[in-house]
């Protein structure tokens, strides 16, 4: 199962196109972004990202990986909301 962590790096990584970007927005390392997403393809056995004219764009199975982790992450903060 894909930690929060590595959710939250590949739909900013999705939103941002650059693990640069992406990086500031998860306020992590460009390096702990990779890792996220490089872990994430590897534990659904699928490519889900793809680097065209230097951005990265989410692959079809990418797209529904992003709905659906886009869905796991409000529930997440939905759930943190509670608690506070």
């Amino acid at each position: 199962m894909p930690t929060v962590q590595q959710l939250r790096s590949f739909v900013a990584l999705c939103e941002h196109g650059t693990t640069t970007a992406a990086a500031r927005a998860t306020h992590c390392s460009v390096s702990t972004v990779s890792t996220h997403v490089h872990a994430l393809e590897s534990m659904m056995k699928t490519t889900l990202l793809v680097r065209t004219d230097g951005r990265f764009r989410p692959t079809a199975r990418g797209l529904r990986v992003l709905a659906q982790a886009v869905r796991i992450l409000e529930a997440h903060e939905g759930l943190a909301r509670l608690r506070a």
